[in-house]
């Protein structure tokens, strides 16, 4: 495919945006100066819009500037008014990268952070707050609420530790005893979604080593590797603190690899999981022999493995209600299992990204590589598709899903290629979903490419519509009459992934969604300017710039 660049200036960003999923000019639109790509949003009840990402340098939203002079990439949350003004920003100095974000009907941001070492911060009083993972070997989460006016009200470190009783391990290779569990393979605990719901936040975590906080009492998946030594494989869980001082961690659900046969690298892999109606939905996929934990009971599962290498990569959709009545007779949780044949395993090719319920269905999207186990029928094409599926909330046997979609799109078989989803909209039931592929191979100036997938309606029926459009990084509906979205407009066709972006934030009018209409460019208007960023220039000074909807160079 022929290498191309796309840049849009605000006002045919409008238009396109307009023509794909929402009605109506953007009730606002920034122009966000990072140079490292946004991680995370959310949009309020009231339209205030909060976003997360990273910075190396300096980062601009309005009049407020972040600086980092350190060698760390720092993190940052930043947050816009309803109107589309700037209200405030507030950088993570150190090691630190916020990978989820969500807020309460007070306007309360929730921030999930991995940190490594020391991380400082302040708020909007100037109040330094200062915590540690505990050494610069080791990830832990943090999760900090902050107050809609940038006030740091509270903040808690979730850190695991080393088993003694593993560490005390040794064997005699002839020079005396040695640790048989060396710790060559730093412990974590790491975050992936947060969530708040009436006055708990949730989050799915992946971790080694024990974790021990408050209620929560996690053991790391140890492995003896031939009597010589003792491997830590990665297991995964969900926790709650409270929402108003995060407090009272306790355990939702811990799953992780137990019973070997042989020596392998089983796992959890792509822990989601979305809250409604008094139950806890988690999805993820599995390989080897694990055991889930929930509601003070245990069920072991296995996966077919020949041990040669090829594994079956089977996916569980887990129902935990979130309250159980110790006297009645009922099943604590309950698991579904959606099988797929054994083959050779790739690493990083299967994940959860998104899960949300809405109106009696659970939706979830992702990755996975192989047979699509909800319906193996559908297979990947080069090393990962990303899918959307949707199943009924009473999970019916004999209706084991509502539809399945797979993206069919080759990025290629190098080690690094893959797929990735970047957001999902439930509205109304119907879907708006959007990804990215990034193509490892070099093209003819040796950059790795970028191909922003298409954009995917997907109806009740499973039925879906395509456009293409540029890449977007994120979008959030808060089921309140507004949308947010987050794009790379310099991202085009099969762009260079080292393209300067040019990150976009706007905000729509949601409407009842009921197709996608087609794309039609926006009218030209001679008498206006902009640049490549997409910002009105009255007095254009030697460069590149569209005028009429044509480029011209000064």
């Amino acid at each position: 495919m022929k290498k191309t660049f796309i840049s849009l200036a605000v006002a045919l960003m409008a238009t396109v945006m307009n023509a794909q999923t929402w009605t109506g000019d953007a009730k606002w639109s920034k122009s966000v100066t990072t140079g490292d790509p946004l991680s995370s949003m959310k949009i309020g009840a009231d339209g205030s819009v909060y976003i997360t990402g990273d910075y190396d340098a300096t980062t601009a939203f309005g009049e407020i500037t972040l600086t980092n002079d350190d060698e760390l990439p720092a993190g940052y949350v930043a947050k816009y008014n309803a109107d589309g003004s700037e209200a405030w920003a507030i950088g993570f100095m150190g090691d630190a990268d916020i990978v989820a974000i969500d807020v309460d009907a007070a306007g309360n941001a929730y921030v999930a952070v991995t940190i490594t070492d020391e991380v400082v911060f302040s708020g909007t009083d100037g109040q330094t707050n200062t915590v540690t993972s505990g050494d610069e070997l080791h990830n832990a989460l943090l999760i900090a609420k902050i107050d809609k006016d940038g006030v740091v009200l509270t903040t808690k470190v979730i850190a695991s530790e080393t088993n003694q009783e593993i560490a005390e391990q040794t064997i005699d290779w002839g020079d005396g005893p040695e640790p048989m569990y060396g710790g060559w393979d730093p412990i974590f605990v790491q975050a992936n979604k947060l969530k708040v719901v009436d006055d708990k936040v949730y989050v799915s975590v992946s971790y080694k080593g024990d974790v021990k906080v408050d209620n929560i009492d996690w053991k790391g998946s140890y492995v003896n590797v031939w009597d010589m030594m003792y491997e830590d494989n990665r297991s995964a869980g969900i926790l709650t603190v409270d929402a108003s001082d995060l407090g009272n961690a306790a355990s939702v659900l811990n799953v992780q690899m137990t019973g070997v046969v042989d020596y392998a690298q089983y796992f959890p892999e792509g822990l989601n999981f979305a809250v409604a109606n008094g139950h806890v939905y988690a999805g993820l996929f599995g390989f080897g022999n694990l055991t889930i934990t929930a509601n003070n009971s245990a069920k072991d599962l296995e996966f077919e493995s020949d041990g040669e290498g090829n594994n079956e990569h089977g996916f569980l959709l887990v129902n935990i209600p979130t309250t159980v009545d110790p006297l009645a007779n009922t099943d604590p949780f309950s698991v579904t299992r959606y099988h797929a044949a054994a083959h050779e395993r790739l690493n990083n090719f299967y994940n959860v990204s998104k899960m949300e319920v809405q109106d009696g269905n659970i939706y979830i999207a992702g990755v996975f590589n192989g047979e699509l186990p909800f319906n193996t029928a559908k297979t990947s094409v080069g090393n990962c598709d990303m899918f959307f599926v949707s199943f009924s909330e009473n999970l019916n046997p004999a209706v084991p899903f509502n539809w399945a979609v797979t993206s069919g799109y080759d990025e290629g078989t190098t080690s690094n290629s893959q797929e990735a989803v970047s957001c999902m909209i439930v509205n109304n039931g119907k879907v708006f979903a959007a990804g990215v592929a990034v193509q490892v191979q070099k093209d003819e100036d040796g950059e790795t490419k970028v191909e922003p997938l298409t954009y995917l309606e997907i109806g009740e029926n499973g039925a879906t519509q395509q456009i293409d459009g540029p890449l977007f990084i994120g979008a959030d509906d808060n089921h309140a009459g507004l949308t947010a979205v987050l794009t790379d407009n310099s991202k085009g066709s099969n762009a260079n992934i080292g393209t300067t972006p040019a990150y976009q934030i706007a905000v729509y009018v949601s409407p009842v969604v009921t197709s996608i209409k087609s794309v039609e460019p926006a009218p030209a208007t001679a008498d206006r300017i902009y640049n490549l960023n997409g910002q009105q220039v009255n007095q254009p000074q030697k460069g590149v710039y569209i005028m009429g909807g044509k480029k011209y160079v000064k």
